[in-house]
């Protein structure tokens, strides 16, 4: 597969998620008013970036099975039948997972309007649309390295992308701790989660931008 053809379909895909994230750190009254709090209109705009990284990962697996009928991505064995199906070797991809069949989940409930997507947004949906764009680009990398059309930036942006992932699963086991932190401590605590989660957001002023070619292994 050219690859220039695989960079405009995700390209395609993903420009409205970088478009709408510059709109939430750029625009005052989309912002955060308090700690962990986010008003609905906010909330809005995350649910259909939701929407749109889950569209990037449907269109680049359509390019490879060259079908664009809908991809199945709800559970580990129907991504791991589309890898397979595309000819490649599910086995490098699979610490991917987990994070990409949750995505696939949520933009079910949300398109749906089903279930707790309908709420409002809080810190554990912070947490996980963090983690769903650094998922969505490390997935892009490794496509593009399983085809063996891979740029020397895109190993690098996957081995980021993988280190940044461990490191914001730390921040969702102190999340998950929180509820047996003593009273006292949790203020401290709060701080603690949402300093680690600005860092790891701070690694995603955009999703992931596509590289140019012009770096190719030699």
């Amino acid at each position: 597969m050219p690859a220039d053809d695989l960079a405009q379909q995700y390209g395609a895909a993903i420009g409205s998620v970088n478009r709408l994230i510059r709109l939430l750190e750029g625009n005052e009254e989309l912002k955060q008013k308090a700690l962990f709090e986010t008003h609905e209109e906010r909330a809005d705009i995350l649910r259909y970036i939701v929407l749109r990284l889950y569209g990037a990962v449907e269109a680049i697996l359509q390019k490879c099975t060259g079908k664009n009928s809908p991809v199945e991505c709800s559970s580990r064995s129907a991504l791991e039948k589309t890898l397979i199906r595309s000819g490649l070797d599910p086995a490098p991809f699979r610490e991917l997972y987990p994070p990409l069949v949750q995505l696939s989940r949520r933009r079910h409930r949300i398109a749906h309007k089903d279930g707790s997507a309908a709420n409002e947004w809080g810190i554990a949906d912070d947490w996980q649309i963090i983690m769903w764009l650094m998922a969505v680009g490390a997935f892009y990398c490794r496509l593009r390295m399983s085809l063996n059309i891979a740029t020397i930036a895109d190993e690098e942006q996957y081995a980021r992308d993988l280190k940044a992932m461990r490191m914001h699963v730390d921040v969702g086991k102190q999340m998950l701790a929180f509820p047996k932190v003593n009273p006292e401590a949790r203020i401290e605590a709060l701080q603690a989660m949402k300093s680690a989660l600005d860092s790891t957001a701070a690694m995603l002023r955009e999703a992931p931008r596509l590289e140019s070619d012009d770096q190719e292994r030699p």
